[in-house]
Formats: structure tokens, sequence, C-alpha cells
């Protein structure tokens, strides 16, 4: 379904190519637009919890951080677009091997320094709401806990700044380019320290 909706958009929008093929299932589905350089991410869950401009700031914090990114494609308009009820964007498409774990940590500081100043609106980093959300669409005993979890969360009071919101290891490329920017928010450093060292 993912690939289907990828490739109807990409051909309306004006692009060419010749197949579509799934290159990685998460929490996105990844659609590489064969043969040129780019990969459509389709939502899995983000459209179930949250508005598509959600997603517009990581694709302005992604071209901010220039080479230190994966960027959105300049080949077709990166969106976000909504097709099928699912938001899609369009990215560059990029390989690479996860960085090391001292690189990544490098690569996360050189990251913080460069968006430490960008502006542009960016979704909170407070997981509350979107937990409650998706409290009310699973219900039962899981949307109990996730109430509950989210009931008992306090967010630390410290600054804030642009961060990549799910910085883990297979997020970082070797030379430390960042990629997936679907969960770029405005929180605390330590938001993006706690998620690599939890992952």
């Amino acid at each position: 379904m993912e690939k289907t909706l990828a490739a109807s958009l990409a051909r309306r929008l004006g692009l060419a190519f010749d197949e579509a093929e799934v290159i990685g299932e998460g929490t996105n589905v990844l659609v590489h637009l064969r043969p040129t350089p780019v990969v459509a991410r389709v939502t899995r869950l983000a459209h179930l919890v949250r508005p598509a401009d959600a997603l517009t700031g990581g694709l302005g914090l992604a071209k901010h951080l220039a080479q230190r990114a994966v960027r959105p494609s300049d080949l077709i308009d990166p969106g976000p677009h909504v097709e099928g009820g699912r938001y899609i964007t369009f990215w560059s498409y990029r390989t690479g091997v996860a960085a090391s774990p001292s690189e990544a940590g490098a690569a996360l500081r050189a990251f913080h320094e460069a968006t430490a100043r960008y502006q542009e609106p960016l979704r909170s980093f407070d997981p509350r709401p979107e937990a409650l959300r998706i409290a009310d669409l699973i219900g039962g005993e899981p949307a109990e806990i996730l109430r509950d979890a989210a009931t008992r969360l306090t967010p630390p009071a410290l600054p804030q700044q642009a961060i990549h919101g799910d910085a883990h290891f297979e997020n970082v490329l070797t030379g430390g380019v960042w990629q997936d920017f679907d969960e770029a928010c405005l929180g605390p450093r330590e938001w993006d320290l706690a998620c690599m060292i939890h992952r």
C-alpha cells in the first residue's frame, strides 16, 4: 500500500522513474523511486497522532544542517504531502553505514552546536499529548498503562533548542551525517543524549 501511494504521488508531481522499491520498514516505509536519487518516506503512525505540518519542521532542520544531513529532495516537492490518509515526504537517496559510538557522540555534539540558534518552528518534544492520543486509539490495558505513564511524567525544566528527537546510532551515518528527521523538535539536548544511550 505505502509503495503504491508513494509511486502514485511522485508520478503526479512529475517525477519520472522506473520502479518503486521498499528499502526499509519501521515507523515509516521507505520507498526508493529507482533509478532516481529520491526516497519517499510514508508514515505508518505519525498521521494518527499529529498533523502533517509537524513534518515541516524536520524538513527545514535538515536543510539548515546542509552537509550534516541527508537532505530533502530537490528533484520533487519534498512535502509534506497527504496521500491516502498517510503523510509522505521526499528525500535524497543516500547509502552509508552507521557511525561508530564515538563518531555518533561527536556528531550529536556537532548537530546541537549547529542547531543552537535555529529559530524556525518545530513541534514540542513533550511526548505526553501524543501518548494520550495513542492510548485513545488502542484502548484496553495497554492504553491505561500509557495514560498512567503520561500522567506521571513531568518533563525536566531544561534549556530547549532544535534537536533531532530520535538520535540513535542507525540515524547517524559515518561522516556524521544525520537522517530521519520525522521526530525533529524543540527540546533539551539531554533528550537526544538519552535516546542515544537508550538505543
